[in-house]
């Protein structure tokens, strides 16, 4: 097994320093790596993030223990080291302190952006990815207060879904309105923090103060300089903030000098030289200045970078809104019967805009700001789902560009669910577009890609151990791929994409008039396929469910079997594998309609959640579809959604990016699914699973895209019928409905109705209007 990264690192810097090496250290790193099977190392892209995740929290831990107190601190710092906080933890033999019970930021910024912003729930603006932080605040008979950490600050989005962050707070008995947003101007890209008083007559001094800390923690900041010829502030010698009107008074300080300039401006907030520059330097990197404005303005602006573009002017706010409500109206609108999920509908679209950069697309904005092919294939298929076909298509490209000579698709060694997601959003791309002359340019690639799948799974594998060879034979080799399922193993989930990936470009060869390719592709789509089952089926008769992999028992992990349903549709929701392993999932990792995801995380997992509903939704379960949405929306960590898992101690963010691009996808896809879904034998269907409470409001969506073309209607639940007013541009001749109860008998105005089952009916491609009556 080779060493890891890691341990040979750390090794070679305590050789150099001449240091001492305990020697279970190396060992214990290594560990890591041979905790799994096969010969591939944690990916540097994976070992990159831990790293700056670890080495913040190492400087976190030493910080804040000492100086909290002494700081006005980012508020999840205080809710993870208060006693009396409910995410309160024990540091005594820990070395790193982490955010990992308050990950609820929301993001902002402009459309076709590289980057975005945050800002924390209680209101700390950070322009920049792992940048500096702006705070608000006001000096309210002479005691200075702040937004994130006396009153109470309540968050919401502009209209409940836009990308403007608006904070109401409450402090004092005054109350003060915090709203930051931001915009491309000509090629820059800019943002802009408000901070206004709600009564002209508060007599109250308004306050920015430099942030050396972010929602991470710590954030490095060497040097500040205020500019007054211009009212700018620079920041580690790069021009930052410039300001709408000038400060009556700076303070400033460093952690040697003075600590906080933010607690002190009763005594160091002092007149300045309007004609020099007031400076200030930490060589720890914790410099920081706050200014107070003079008491008769009513309002403050800070404008700002949100990336690293020059400083221009910044963007108009009605410029803003208009252009984003102008993006989303272009999308497909869904009325789901609850404006809370129809407002989380909008606020994910909103999410999945701002995440997609030009030429690429990120499951998150700070973190996870990077091109991941698997999180990649959930957000640019959700965007062809609603109609964002150009957006889809400029991030797809990223496949293109990251194909190795090979025909892998790279964003990290040992990602080999890679290629079957790459094949399968490339091809979906082209079926809900309906591009042929697209796919005719991209084929090239998707056959470099299948030939990748072909050679890698036929790869001679190591003897496993206790000679169960037989279980792997013809799925490819142990990778990193998902790297939320453990370590490093033969997975189902990337044989369950790559089937998929094969399967789609035979369909896409055969769309193409490509007879060689299609017969060749369909051919070894079929023997993948015949492999997968044989060692399904073995690993079925002795579990009784589905493990993650052939060499793993039962946990939490095997939720990534699901996608063997939702999106692949390798099986109908139907299967018996499929159905045992879902009730394993609900009965011994979901609680009160969240899933637990323990391996890796120990978090509720929130687009795991999500691909549990579909299962269920499928299968036209609505009481289980509307328990596990009643529990997302109760417990959506930010007002754009939600981060990647959810602390079960606070209930709050506790993983992962926020609000994270995937969980916005998965909701997309959800919300779209319960109005209507293709199925294994090329039909369609409409409200499966679709919650009683929802429908007896009435539903409708307009200009839904589907593999064979758009639909539109409004549906309504009454005591005893359900009706439907439709209509399609469909090129198949049947539509299938699903209900909640059994059907007694169906009424349309044109064509024949046949009833499937108690539950299903279909319908004639041709019908408007349809009345189905229902037993009691």
């Amino acid at each position: 097994m080779p060493r890891n990264f890691l341990s040979k690192t750390l090794e070679n810097q305590l050789r150099k320093n001449n240091q001492a090496i305990i020697p279970v250290v190396p060992e214990l790193l290594d560990a890591t790596t041979n905790l799994g099977k096969g010969e591939i190392e944690i990916p540097k892209e994976i070992t990159e993030i831990e790293a700056l995740i670890y080495s913040r929290g190492r400087l976190n831990a030493q910080f804040f223990r000492e100086n909290r107190r002494k700081y006005v601190v980012p508020d999840w710092v205080n809710g993870m080291l208060s006693f009396n906080s409910p995410g309160v933890i024990s540091l005594g033999h820990s070395s790193s302190l982490i955010n990992s019970n308050y990950r609820d930021w929301v993001a902002f910024g402009g459309l076709d952006c590289e980057s975005e912003g945050t800002v924390t729930s209680k209101g700390l603006v950070v322009p920049l990815i792992d940048g500096y932080g702006i705070l608000s605040g006001a000096i309210i008979n002479n005691e200075p207060q702040f937004i994130t950490r006396d009153g109470k600050s309540v968050q919401k989005l502009q209209e409940g879904y836009l990308p403007i962050i608006i904070n109401s707070w409450s402090v004092k008995r005054r109350k003060y309105q915090q709203i930051v947003y931001g915009g491309k101007v000509g090629t820059s890209e800019m943002g802009v923090l408000s901070l206004s008083k709600k009564k002209s007559q508060d007599s109250a001094e308004l306050i920015f103060s430099i942030r050396p800390f972010n929602q991470e923690g710590v954030s490095l900041i060497h040097s500040i300089a205020y500019r007054p010829q211009d009212q700018s502030v620079v920041i580690n010698k790069e021009l930052a903030v410039q300001f709408s009107i000038p400060p009556e008074r700076i303070a400033s300080a460093n952690y040697h000098f003075f600590k906080d300039s933010a607690t002190i401006l009763s005594t160091r907030a002092l007149k300045y030289d309007s004609d020099k520059e007031t400076v200030i330097n930490c060589p720890v990197g914790l410099a920081n200045m706050t200014f107070v404005f003079p008491s008769d303005a009513e309002k403050i602006e800070a404008h700002f970078r949100t990336s690293k573009k020059p400083f221009t002017p910044p963007p108009v706010l009605e410029k803003v809104t208009s252009s984003w409500k102008e993006k989303i109206n272009r999308g497909v609108q869904f009325n789901a019967g609850d404006s809370e999920v129809n407002r989380l509908y909008l606020a994910s679209l909103t999410n999945l805009l701002l995440l997609a950069d030009p030429g690429t697309i990120t499951p998150g904005p700070t973190e996870y700001h990077r091109f991941w092919c698997r999180d990649a294939a959930y957000l640019i298929s959700a965007l062809d789902r609603v109609g964002y076909h150009q957006y889809a298509e400029e991030a797809l490209d990223q496949f293109i560009q990251r194909q190795r000579k090979d025909g892998f698709y790279y964003s990290h060694e040992g990602e080999f669910d890679s290629n079957g997601e790459g094949i399968w959003v490339l091809s979906e791309h082209a079926k809900l577009a309906a591009d042929q002359f697209w796919l005719e340019k991209v084929f090239d690639s998707i056959k470099k890609a299948a030939e990748w799948l072909i050679k890698t799974r036929n790869q001679k594998k190591e003897e496993p151990l206790f000679g169960q060879g037989h279980l792997v034979r013809g799925l490819l080799p142990p990778g990193y791929s998902a790297e939320h399922l453990g370590a490093c193993d033969y997975f189902y989930w990337d044989n369950f994409w790559g089937v998929a990936g094969l399967r789609e470009a035979a369909r896409c060869a055969k769309e193409l008039d490509d007879e060689e390719s299609h017969i060749w592709l369909q051919e070894e789509y079929q023997k993948y396929h015949t492999d997968l089952l044989s060692s399904i089926d073995q690993l079925y008769e002795k579990h009784g469910f589905l493990p993650v992999g052939p060499y793993r028992e039962g946990d939490s992990a095997m939720i990534a079997n699901l996608c063997a349903w939702h999106p692949t549709k390798i099986f109908d929701a139907k299967n018996d594998v499929l159905m045992k392993t879902a009730e394993k999932l609900y009965e011994e990792f979901t609680h009160k309609g969240g899933f637990m995801h323990e391996v890796a995380w120990n978090c509720y997992g929130t687009y795991l959640t999500m691909h549990l509903a579909q299962v269920y939704l499928e299968n036209n379960d609505q009481k289980k579809v509307s328990q596990i949405i009643n529990w997302l929306v109760k417990h959506q960590t930010c007002p754009m959604g939600w981060a990647e898992g959810i602390s079960p101690q606070t209930m709050r963010g506790g993983m992962g990016d926020s609000p994270h691009g995937w969980a916005s996808a998965d909701w997309i896809h959800l919300i779209r699914n319960l109005f209507v879904c293709e199925t294994t034998d090329g039909a369609v269907k409409l409200l499966s699973g679709f919650p009683v409470k929802f429908l007896k409001k009435g539903v409708s969506t307009s200009c839904i895209k589907t593999h064979y073309g758009e639909i539109d209607y409004h549906a309504k639940l009454f005591a005893k019928k359900l009706t439907l007013k439709l209509k399609n541009t469909l090129r198949i001749p049947t539509i299938r409905i699903m209900t909640p109860r059994p059907i007694t008998s169906i009424k349309v105005n044109a064509g024949e109705t046949t009833i499937l089952d108690d539950k299903c009916a279909e319908i004639s491609q041709k019908a408007t209007e349809i009345t189905i009556n229902l037993a009691k």
